[in-house]
């Protein structure tokens, strides 16, 4: 009862946008393709063994189970309407995504740009439509519409006291599956997204218990878990990152394929796995203990970022195509030179998602609105 009880008082969680936004930023400096840069200190560069892409996902797991969970509860269509109205766009944005930037490097003949599809026009909207394939730098969407699809069925078992079911199968299909190439990269990455639902629609008690207890407890722990996540955090950015801007090559870069494969990030090694929940946790305790003190140290930029991620999503997969499409990197580029352009990016981003008049013409509702408006017009001629 007592868990039923905190799971459906819902109040938004200021520690998840400011989350979602720096995991999205992250993202962001990772995807600019101009060598190393001095936010790569902080977000690994895309080669490390975790990467914010799974903070990222895990974080919005959490929000699905924690603001429709209860949701759910109270209403299974309303929840399930509202979740699919959600999945619908993130699936048909992906398809637009897809389709316009194959059209445009097919004619722009870019080496720079992603080789795109290279089977039959067949097989590439089959793959498509499936989810399967994504071209650009947002595919995140189809794989994030699929889970929402399955979302509400996922949630009546986890509002019903079934969550060790709905773990037991996560688990189960990444153990059989994981390495499948037809079911990936969606085998894999559930293992992810699945027990982060579980966890969102848990997390009120899940907080109430950890201050509940003793307060030498609650420090140790908390000192143990930052101690682990910052030793390997920051042994990891030495090795990987930081030697090789000095010319110094990471001693990790010729591992064996077996431990490569315990952290390969397409299938979710499990080494990935295990490292992911103690840098995730540590990090997310961190912000959740001092998250308004984040915030007004950054203006509210995190927050902003974190309330529109989706929106901001897609500014910067459109953005990072059309710089590799457009503008070539110099045949040398400095860490500062990176540095400077990688801030520069970062500040047209941010600048067009608090725009005003570009988020009215970006807007599905207002799209949606003028539609609705041509139809009846004509309808009235």
């Amino acid at each position: 009862m007592g868990i039923q009880k905190e799971a459906s008082v819902y109040k938004r969680i200021l520690a998840f946008d400011l989350l979602r936004g720096i995991f999205m930023l992250m993202i962001v400096v990772d995807h600019i393709n101009w060598g190393p840069s001095l936010y790569h200190l902080l977000s690994g560069g895309g080669v490390l063994w975790v990467s914010p892409a799974e903070g990222f996902f895990a974080i919005s797991g959490m929000l699905v189970g924690y603001i429709y969970g209860p949701r759910l509860k109270k209403s299974f269509k309303s929840a399930t309407k509202k979740l699919w109205k959600r999945a619908w766009l993130l699936y048909s944005l992906s398809i637009v995504f897809t389709l316009v930037y194959t059209t445009i490097t097919l004619y722009s003949h870019s080496s720079a740009l992603p080789p795109i599809w290279q089977r039959d026009g067949v097989s590439f909207i089959y793959n498509v439509l499936l989810a399967r394939y994504s071209y650009g730098w947002t595919d995140f969407l189809p794989r994030y519409a699929v889970f929402m699809f399955v979302a509400p069925f996922v949630l009546w078992f986890i509002t019903r006291g079934k969550a060790w079911i709905v773990a037991t199968v996560s688990v189960a299909v990444w153990a059989l599956f994981h390495t499948t190439p037809l079911l990936l990269p969606l085998s894999s990455w559930e293992l992810i997204f699945i027990p982060a639902m579980i966890v969102g629609y848990y997390l009120p008690t899940i907080e109430q218990t950890v201050k509940q207890l003793p307060s030498k407890l609650r420090t140790s722990l908390a000192i143990s878990l930052w101690s682990v996540a910052g030793l390997t955090f920051a042994t990891l950015i030495a090795i990987q990152v930081a030697l090789p801007m000095i010319g110094i090559p990471s001693s990790l870069a010729h591992l064996s394929p077996s431990t490569q494969m315990l952290f390969d990030k397409e299938t979710i090694g499990i080494g990935r796995f295990a490292l992911g929940v103690i840098w995730f946790w540590a990090f997310y305790s961190i912000v959740r203990t001092y998250e308004h003190r984040i915030n007004r140290v950054t203006r509210g930029v995190f927050e902003v970022v974190g309330k529109k991620s989706l929106y901001t999503y897609g500014i910067h997969g459109f953005v990072i195509f059309m710089i590799t499409l457009l503008i070539a990197p110099p045949a040398r580029v400095t860490i500062l030179q990176s540095t400077v352009f990688s801030s520069i990016i970062l500040c047209v981003i941010y600048v067009a998602v608090i725009s005003p008049a570009l988020a009215k013409w970006l807007d599905y509702e207002y799209h949606k609105y003028l539609v609705s408006r041509l139809l009846r017009y004509n309808q009235a001629l």
